[in-house]
Order: C-alpha cells, then structure tokens, then sequence
C-alpha cells in the first residue's frame, strides 16, 4: 500500500472516506465492500483519513485507539493508497468545495462510507448530500449502516469506554484483532528481577492503556511471545508514572533500548492495587502468574 500526505491524482478509483480509528468490525464491512467494489471495477481502493484526528482539533484531544502508524497497517490490508490530509487544511471548505476536490483529483467511480459521515465546514455535509451530488456526477454513492449487536452499534467511542474500564475482552470482540499497544522499551528498576519474574519495561505511545493485570502477548519483530503484563503506577513503592511491563511466561525476547513493540491484551486478571510489602507483593504476582499459564493452556 502507498501512503501520501497530500492529494494526490487517480485516473480511476473507488473511494472510502472516514477516521478509521481502531479498526472495529464496522469499519472492516465498510472497507471489505470498498475493495470488493474496486476490485469488480479494476480500479485501485484509495481510502482518505485525516491526521490529526477532527475530534482532536476541535476539542483539544481524541483518546485515539491507535497510532497513525499502527491506523495505516490496518488500512494497508485492504487498500491500495491511503491519503493522509491534513484536517486543518479541509476543515473550513465547503462541503460541495469539499466533494468537488475529491472528483478532480480522484476521478472516483464509487464513493462508499458510514451513514453518519460529515464533511465539510460545520459538518454540513451528510450521506444525503453525498448520494445527491454524486448522482447528478454519475458517480455511485454508498452509505453504508452501522453494525449494531445486543448492546448497540459499534463504534470507537464504544470501545474507548470498555478499554476505559479495563474491558479488555468486551472491547476485543468489537475489534477486527485484540487491542494492542505500541510502547518503547525503557529501563526499569529491577524490582521485577529481585522478585523472581524479571519485566521488559515501556512506555507507552497510545494514550488508552488498560490499567490493572492482563494475560497478553509481546509482539517484536515478527514473533510472538505470551506474557503476563502489569500497567500501573507500582503502587507499593509510592511510584507515580504509568508504565507497561511484561513478563515473558516462555523464551526471552532481544527487546534493544529506544526499540518499539506492541503490546496485545487479551483478558484481565485482576485490578492494580497497593501491598503491604515486597513478600505479599511477590505471592501475589505468583498467582497471577499462574492464572495466566493456565489461560494460555485453555486456550491453545
């Protein structure tokens, strides 16, 4: 997949439109019926996002599920170029300037997105005025419904609020993968070690990490390492600073300084809390040890 900072022109595509932030299953049916339309019309799939977030810029801050980098691997597995614009340079056009660009330069046969879709100053454009416009352009124009299950639709904010909460499980199950978390590796204390379950330390780069004790994995480069991983401020010895830490339940993972990995979560195990001292604290991370072996033995 190419990846361009600006508006770059297509002789021919099909077109998606929208944030895409964490990939839930609702965005993965509008992209699946994006690139089933391309591909039936021998056209390349060019999905357009924006960088920073919308919500970001008007509000001051998104609590984004992925990184820029982590939206455009995701986007990369069913697009041929994802246009990253520049929301600042959009957000005052007029919503039929807005779609008049999009038509110069992309030449699209198709245009699919989700039926809440807003574009333009003030959001003043909606799917109607898209389906409207688009017509009388000939060009075909879809607005694709919300997946909803027992609980309601699906949606980002949605998983915020159960990541939020530390509903690792619940928010997974909205997600086309487990949540995951890109971190860099940093130099702890070692407490870990003294204790008997020595950690590779991070610091976090996504702003929603899950506080508390999770099973989950270490991904770094390539390879896959189960883990029991603790996110909080150590509590016992009065620390302040949120981190990551994970304990490899099997081989050891070559983690550099400065490198990045991702972090998966896969099911909570308890909430963080405070020790009386070092000894109960080490009882209590054996325990949690264990029921994580055991979860991954369940699962395999």
């Amino acid at each position: 997949m190419e990846v361009f900072s600006y508006l770059r022109n297509f002789h021919s595509s099909v077109i998606t439109i929208g944030n895409f932030d964490g990939l839930h299953l609702g965005h993965v049916k509008i992209l699946k019926m994006s690139r089933d339309k391309a591909l039936a019309r021998r056209v390349p799939l060019v999905v357009i996002t924006f960088w920073p977030h919308p919500v970001e810029v008007v509000k001051g801050e998104a609590w984004l599920l992925q990184t820029l980098p982590q939206r455009l691997r995701s986007l990369g597995q069913f697009a041929s170029a994802t246009l990253v614009l520049p929301f600042n340079e959009f957000r005052n056009m007029s919503a039929l300037d807005f779609l008049s660009v999009m038509r110069k330069e992309l030449n699209p046969m198709a245009v699919l997105v989700g039926e809440e879709f807003r574009f333009g100053r003030d959001r003043s454009g909606d799917a109607s005025l898209l389906r409207k416009v688009s017509g009388e352009w000939g060009i075909e124009a879809l607005a694709i419904r919300k997946l909803e299950d027992a609980q309601g639709k699906i949606s980002s904010s949605r998983i915020r609020k159960h990541l939020m909460k530390g509903e690792v499980e619940r928010a997974n199950i909205l997600l086309s993968e487990p949540y995951t978390v890109e971190g860099i590796r940093v130099r702890g204390e070692g407490r870990g070690k003294k204790l008997g379950f020595p950690t590779l330390n991070f610091k976090p780069e996504n702003p929603i990490v899950p506080r508390g004790i999770f099973a989950g994995l270490l991904r770094f480069r390539g390879k896959t390492y189960p883990a029991a991983i603790y996110v909080g401020s150590k509590p016992t010895f009065r620390g302040k600073e949120r981190g990551i830490e994970a304990h490899l339940l099997e081989d050891s993972a070559d983690v550099p300084e400065g490198a990045r990995a991702g972090i998966v979560f896969l099911k909570k195990i308890r909430d963080e809390k405070s020790f009386h001292d070092a000894v109960e604290l080490k009882e209590a991370i054996s325990k949690d040890v264990k029921i994580v072996r055991d979860y991954f033995r369940r699962k395999n």
